[in-house]
C-alpha cells in the first residue's frame, strides 16, 4: 500500500483512538488484538482506501515514531534557546506527541532523551 499523509494521520488517530501501549505487554495476545482491532477500523473507512492488516499498521508506526524521533534530535541538537519556535515540524508531530512517554525538557539543551512506547 502506498502511504499519504491524510492515511498516515488516520493511522495515528486511530492509535490514539484504541491506545495499543497502555496496559498491554510486548508481544501479547491482547497487544496483538488491539493492533489488529486498529487495522479493521482502518479498513472500514472509505477514503482514502486502506488496504491493510495489523503488522501493516504497527510497522508504520513504528516508521513514523523513528522519523519523530530522529526529527526532535536533530531539532533539539541544533536550536538555540532564542530560536525556540512552538510550531510543529510536521502535521502528525502533535498526534505521535500524544504517544509519547517521559518528554523532558532537558531536551533544550542537548540531544532528546525521551521514547515513544510501543
Amino acid at each position: 500500500m502506498y502511504w499519504t499523509e491524510e492515511h498516515d494521520r488516520l493511522m495515528c488517530r486511530e492509535n490514539l483512538a484504541v491506545d495499543p501501549f497502555t496496559g498491554t505487554k510486548k508481544g501479547t495476545v491482547q497487544k496483538v488484538a488491539k493492533w489488529k482491532l486498529i487495522a479493521d477500523n482502518l479498513l472500514e473507512i472509505l477514503e482514502p482506501k486502506f488496504k491493510v492488516d495489523s503488522r501493516a499498521v504497527r510497522d508504520r508506526y513504528q516508521l513514523l515514531a523513528q522519523k519523530l524521533r530522529k526529527l526532535m534530535n536533530l531539532k533539539y541538537s541544533t536550536m538555540s534557546l532564542k530560536s525556540h519556535s512552538t510550531d510543529s515540524p510536521t502535521p502528525l508531530f502533535d498526534v505521535l506527541m500524544a504517544s509519547c512517554s517521559g518528554f523532558n525538557t532537558a531536551c533544550l539543551y542537548g540531544p532528546c532523551k525521551w521514547t515513544l512506547r510501543g
